[in-house]
């Protein structure tokens, strides 16, 4: 019998085509494991447009979630609403939310500020963001090393 898991991307809408690309291949990926039935959440499912329960929505589903997917790129560190609102969840000390830190796309770890998180490894395809995936093959590569990876830490946790 399969586990079931809910997973919540954070991302910067400017690299929307990107993650959505990446996430297309992973949902395949997802859909042939063997052990987990995953279950996205993504902010384009959000219900209420209106500031105040369009961040309740957020951070109600980053709290629920087993997993939050984090699509880094350099813009996703300028952006308010993730500085405000997702990044405290995801670096609180206490009850601290798994985050799977995804390099969408370049990071310059010693002259970004990544709001702490350079110390953390990021996930790339032999040092490269899904950005710098050129081929179809690279990105299908990029995804599948992905799903290993998510796989194997959620072993860990669901054993």
């Amino acid at each position: 019998m399969k586990t079931d898991l809910n997973y919540m991307i954070t991302y910067a809408r400017a690299d929307k085509a990107l993650v959505d690309d990446l996430l297309a291949r992973l949902g395949v990926e997802f859909s042939l494991s063997k052990k987990f039935n995953y279950s996205k959440w993504i902010d384009d499912d959000i219900y209420s447009h209106n500031e105040e329960g369009f961040t309740e929505q957020i951070t109600n589903k980053m709290e629920e979630s087993d997993f939050v997917l984090l699509g880094a790129s350099p813009i996703y560190f300028t952006r308010d609403f993730i500085k405000t609102h997702e990044i405290p969840i995801i670096a609180r000390e206490e009850n601290k939310k798994l985050a799977i830190l995804v390099s969408i796309k370049p990071l310059d770890y010693s002259n970004h500020d990544l709001m702490g998180f350079e110390k953390y490894n990021f996930f790339n395809l032999n040092g490269k963001s899904y950005a710098e995936c050129i081929s179809e093959l690279e990105k299908d590569a990029f995804a599948h090393k992905l799903f290993l990876h998510i796989q194997a830490i959620m072993e860990s946790r669901t054993v």
